[in-house]
């Protein structure tokens, strides 16, 4: 009879589990969908990081170039008492070549800075989500 108790205990708790059940694990497999998004997306972010820095690697290594290109005391004189407008057309070419990498220079950083946001709050999210699994799982 003590056993007939506990069969019936059983089925009615399992009863109401059953009908949570459905939210429950929908709930825990759209967390564990999103969870999954936030792991490929944070891979592609990754990604963008490392052509990024080859880019950067790029870009350096033309900078370098462009620099040796003219002798730097050179170019220093001329370009302050002189002044850009005054130099002859090579020189010109030079400086606006200098000036567009230095531009460069500056974009890749911003991209740098706002592809280092995207990963953090991509981390941050995920470790939310696999909290909130966390208590899916074990409440």
């Amino acid at each position: 009879m003590n056993h007939h108790r506990q069969s019936q205990q059983h089925t009615s708790s399992s009863g109401f589990r059953s009908s949570q059940s459905p939210y429950r694990n929908s709930t825990l497999e759209y967390l564990k969908r999103e969870k999954f998004r936030r792991e490929l997306l944070i891979e592609q972010v990754h990604a963008k990081i490392d052509a990024l820095g080859q880019k950067g690697a790029l870009l350096e290594a033309e900078q370098r170039a462009h620099l040796q290109s003219i002798p730097g005391a050179i170019a220093q004189v001329a370009l302050t008492t002189l002044g850009v407008r005054s130099l002859p057309a090579v020189a010109r070419h030079w400086y606006y070549k200098y000036q567009r990498l230095q531009e460069a220079e500056f974009q890749l950083r911003q991209q740098a800075i706002a592809l280092h946001a995207q990963l953090q709050a991509l981390v941050d999210e995920l470790e939310l989500l696999t909290i909130e699994i966390d208590i899916q799982q074990n409440y």
